[in-house]
């Protein structure tokens, strides 16, 4: 039978180890979705965020992002925020 018992931390009693690990997580899930959302591999990730600047022959400067990589970035982004709100919520929120 279960009881209503409050979480504990899933990595165990160490709070700044687990709120740490979280946001290493989240890191990795951010680059992962956004990845795969714009069909990049991991090393045209970490080059779009390098982000130089390029001129093109016509001396017109082309964005880093497109509007639709921008919009990946921002949802997924928002989404991992609201993922270590309701960690948050559920594991630190509760223990104070």
């Amino acid at each position: 039978m279960e009881t209503n018992k409050e979480p504990e931390l899933p990595r165990g009693e160490n709070l700044l180890l687990a709120m740490h690990t979280e946001l290493a997580i989240s890191i990795v899930n951010f680059r992962k979705i956004v990845s795969a959302g714009c069909k990049w591999s991991i090393a045209t990730f970490y080059r779009k965020l390098r982000g130089r600047i390029v001129v093109n022959g016509d001396g017109v400067f082309k964005p880093v992002l497109s509007e639709a990589e921008k919009e990946m970035a921002r949802s997924v982004f928002h989404a991992e925020l609201r993922r270590l709100n309701d960690w948050y919520d559920k594991y630190v929120e509760r223990s104070l």
